[in-house]
């Protein structure tokens, strides 16, 4: 088990369990499809509602459903979305580019232009 899903069921099980019918009553319906592939936050990412599989039920917590609501609610900058390895690599890219041309180098091998 790796740290993160390790991290999160030990999250679950110290706090106030519930099942998804009572979570489904407390945050709106569709909470199976919150766990899963969740809702989009207004800053674009994905936002999941913390849930853990015991036997053959889905449980999460009232903290969990709080901690969701709150990430939904929360104001769009408050914190930006990370970007994915092919964002950053393309910015670093830009980012190199519009150096060389404030430096005057060719291809970005710190060679000056002649």
């Amino acid at each position: 088990m790796n740290d993160a899903v390790g991290e999160a069921v030990n999250r679950i099980l110290g706090e106030n369990r519930i099942g998804l019918a009572e979570a489904g009553r407390r945050g709106g319906r569709s909470t199976r499809r919150r766990c899963s592939a969740g809702p989009r936050a207004a800053d674009g990412t994905r936002v999941k509602l913390e849930a853990i599989r015991v036997g053959s039920r889905l449980i999460t917590s009232r903290e969990a459903v709080a901690r969701f609501v709150a990430r939904l609610s929360a104001a769009p900058g408050a914190a930006p979305a990370p970007r994915s390895p092919a964002e950053r690599r393309k910015a670093a890219e830009k980012a190199g580019e519009e150096l060389d041309t404030l430096l005057g180098t060719a291809g970005g091998k710190g060679v000056p232009n002649d």
